[in-house]
């Protein structure tokens, strides 16, 4: 019997936008999967290699940052996902084996980058110097995809309802357009949380602060949180003098700068205003605004993955173990939690005594990790 590898699996190199912004696409993490665990410094080094990059322009016009494998079952029969409601699920859903650390930071920042963008808009808005209504578009329209990154819209559904986070977690979230719908694990919630913000007209324009509710995953809410505000500290860093280097916007302001990154020269009276000392709010909300749409075009555009796809789950539990392409190994306790789920069945597991138990012995080793 021959087999045909390309059916089993698919390897395409994606950018984080491409990979984001499939249509109707909705990301999930499975039951077997650790909580978010990644801190500031790994959220610096994200930094690092985009700032490192945007530095390689204009020179290296070509240059991109590959930040790994991404492995998903491509699960068109929803057998991954539980609990669901079959006829109101995304299509398609990508069950994340490997890779959700980096989809959530990224999903975390763009929330992080949308709201910096949304306070700054108010004064882009009543600003009538020259080079305001060309910053005002790029905001606009960096905005949009911002949201389309971390909101998925069914086009249906009542009020909130209609939209759905693009990443939830098993049986802590539930897409649903209907009142079932239910979002609790921390990335959800946060994207949750954020799209009602946006909603509420009297607050958009106000800096979201995550939510850090108390319960038995109290702890990942809370480091959520904490990597939030370290992002948010960081972009508003992206103005200020890096480490034996210009500032993002000196640098930006090089001839060819803009050509390489978005296709188009940097019009000249944005050019000349950036170069103004001009220490008014308006001028800092400016600068900001400009600083934070070029480094958001840089991870949406420039940094990648290779996404590795297959359309079954047989061999998920398998992928989890040997394909784990982060460089941080997983822990004997994470090696054993699948193959306890995988004993108790997917669809049951949460209402068996092996969950509670497992629950207990996670908060144990978690004091000494």
């Amino acid at each position: 019997m021959t087999i045909d590898v390309e059916k089993a699996f698919r390897a395409n190199p994606r950018s984080v936008l491409q990979f984001l912004q499939v249509p109707g696409q909705g990301c999930y993490i499975p039951a077997y999967q650790r909580e978010y665990r990644w801190d500031k410094e790994n959220v610096n080094r994200l930094f690092e290699d985009a700032l490192h990059g945007l530095s390689l322009l204009p020179e290296r016009e070509e240059t991109i940052s590959f930040l790994g494998t991404i492995i998903a079952i491509h699960d068109t029969q929803y057998v991954t996902v539980k609990p669901h409601f079959r006829n109101e699920m995304p299509r398609p859903v990508m069950t994340i084996i490997d890779g959700q650390q980096r989809i959530s930071t990224f999903i975390l920042l763009f929330v992080a980058i949308h709201n910096l963008l949304a306070t700054c808009l108010p004064s882009v808005e009543k600003d009538d110097e020259e080079g305001s209504a060309w910053l005002l578009e790029e905001i606009q329209k960096m905005m949009a995809e911002l949201r389309d990154c971390f909101i998925l819209d069914k086009r249906s559904g009542k009020a909130l309802n209609r939209y759905y986070p693009r990443l939830i977690r098993s049986f802590d979230d539930v897409w649903s357009s209907k009142p079932e719908a239910r979002y609790s694990s921390a990335i959800a919630r946060l994207i949750w949380d954020y799209l009602k913000h946006i909603e509420n007209e009297e607050i958009e324009a106000k800096q979201f602060r995550p939510s850090e509710p108390d319960g038995e995953k109290a702890s990942t809410h809370k480091n959520v949180a904490a990597v939030f505000r370290h992002m948010n500290k960081r972009l508003r860093d992206l103005v200020q003098p890096q480490e034996e280097m210009p500032s993002l916007i000196e640098h930006a302001l090089k001839a060819g700068f803009g050509e390489a990154l978005f296709g188009f020269e940097v019009p000249s009276e944005v050019a000349e205003r950036l170069r103004k000392d001009d220490e008014t709010t308006t001028g800092k909300r400016f600068r900001l605004a400009f600083a934070a749409i070029i480094f958001a075009h840089y991870l949406q555009r420039r940094m990648a993955f290779t996404v590795v796809e297959s359309e079954g789950e047989d061999d998920a539990f398998d992928m989890f173990e040997a394909l784990n392409t982060t460089g941080e190994p997983l822990t004997a306790f994470e090696t054993f939690r699948p193959r306890v789920i995988d004993a108790e069945g997917l669809e049951d597991y949460q209402s068996t005594p092996s969950h509670a138990d497992m629950l207990r012995t996670e908060k144990y080793v978690d004091r000494y990790a």
